[in-house]
């Protein structure tokens, strides 16, 4: 007969069976099955989130480390602080491969086989923010493993720790490895004081105009800084600041490279650009000026249209310099008032101005011809008239046959065919 199974022999066979069914269960099982390697890991293999509840050897065991983060990055923080320490625990708890792609890892070759870890952890749903879980050191000295980090996931960089967060090198090779999202992680999560740094400044902003909203306080409130930067792109002026945007010279050097940069002007400007594209109606402006009389007293009002009309000015000047590179910037100075005058200078400098301009004018004469003299230069004045040095026309025939040339001499007939050809060349020619 068989002996009946102990009582001990029961616990052990249910125990396990419970936890290859629930894996949770692992956290109630007595000490002895939590350093139990194959109830570990058959609890691990349902979900890595179980390594919480392993003895603290399997914790420092590099083998049920990474079969738990590769299944779920989040198991990183209950691996030992050596582990937390190593590139490629942090790297499969993001869900990315252990070594960047496109470069030759040596290991590949001389380590041991990893395919499986990686293809278990880039399977699964990403997950960028374990890299917290990574140790402070690991996180704030390894290059290698951050930059590859943030050019995955560039919200990365929230991650960094020190002296790497403060390197300027490093940021610097985080924005040029990756010029779509690179500017994003240095504007979002680097320190103010190198984003105060003009060199990195420019870097970012070649790659996004937008990273201006970034800059450091000092550094938006550098006029030569902003001047240079919307002079590269008008689109930084949608970035600048408030002051800035209603600076004449800032607003002229966005808007010659083009007129939509008006778009952005602030201030009185910005009113004056907003009526040139879309101009109110006369009925709006006389009851917006009825208001404002009445609840004004006579001196206000005057001082107030000595302001408007020298902002005017100031507005017209700005579009004249304009229309040199830019002939429809003649349309924006209509709300303000264009006299012949004003017409005149901007035709002159730009022909194409012409199309933009009153009716009456571009059917002035003296506008017209102001208009072809600056596109295409003066007109000379001469009469066209035939050349008389042109070479008389020639037979081809007559000059590889020469004896048919003196036949025809004999008959007379080569001068009456050299006549007719006079005659038809003259009358290609424009009358005098």
């Amino acid at each position: 007969m068989s002996k009946a199974p102990s009582q001990s022999s029961k616990n052990v066979f249910r125990w396990e069976r419970e936890i290859e069914k629930n894996w949770w269960k692992l956290g109630l099982a007595p000490d002895e099955y939590t350093n139990n390697r194959d109830v570990v890991m058959s609890a691990i293999k349902q979900d890595g989130l179980a390594l919480r509840h392993a003895s603290n050897e399997l914790k420092n065991d590099w083998v049920f480390v990474a079969s738990a983060v590769c299944r779920d990055g989040e198991a990183l923080q209950f691996a030992s602080n050596e582990l937390r320490n190593d590139g490629k625990m942090a790297r499969w708890a993001m869900g990315i491969r252990d070594f960047p792609t496109g470069q030759i890892n040596i290991e590949e070759w001389t380590g041991p086989d990893l395919t499986e870890y990686n293809d278990l952890a880039t399977k699964r749903i990403p997950q960028p923010n374990c890299l917290r879980h990574a140790s402070e050191q690991l996180r704030g000295k390894d290059q290698e493993l951050m930059l590859h980090a943030i050019k995955e996931y560039w919200f990365a960089a929230d991650h960094l720790a020190l002296p790497l967060r403060d390197s300027k090198p490093f940021w610097k090779k985080v924005m040029e490895q990756n010029e779509a999202t690179g500017w994003q992680a240095f504007g979002n999560y680097a320190p103010v004081m190198l984003r105060e740094d003009e060199e990195l400044m420019k870097i970012a902003l070649q790659m996004d105009p937008f990273a201006l909203h970034y800059a450091g306080p000092s550094l938006r409130r550098r006029r030569s800084f902003i001047l240079e930067a919307v002079s590269n792109d008008w689109r930084t002026l949608r970035s600048a600041p408030q002051h800035f945007r209603c600076d004449v010279e800032v607003l002229v050097a966005a808007a010659t490279q083009t007129l939509e940069a008006l778009e952005y002007a602030a201030g009185d400007l910005g009113t004056m650009a907003m009526c040139a594209v879309q101009p109110p109606s006369k009925q709006i402006m006389e009851e917006q000026k009825e208001e404002w009389t009445g609840l004004q007293d006579a001196d206000e009002v005057e001082r107030q249209a000595k302001e408007k009309q020298n902002m005017k000015k100031a507005w017209n000047r700005v579009m004249l310099s304009l229309a040199e590179t830019h002939g429809r910037a003649l349309s924006y100075m209509r709300p303000t008032g264009v006299d012949k005058d004003m017409t005149t200078t901007a035709v002159e400098s730009n022909g194409v101005a012409l199309a933009y301009a009153e009716a009456h004018y571009r059917e002035d004469r003296d506008m017209v011809n102001a208009s072809v003299r600056a596109n295409i230069g003066t007109c000379s004045g001469l009469v066209w008239k035939a050349d008389s040095k042109l070479p008389e026309p020639r037979d081809e025939l007559l000059d590889d046959f020469p004896e048919k040339e003196k036949k025809l001499k004999k008959r007379g007939t080569l001068k009456v065919k050299k006549e007719s050809k006079e005659t038809t060349r003259q009358t290609l020619l424009p009358p005098i």
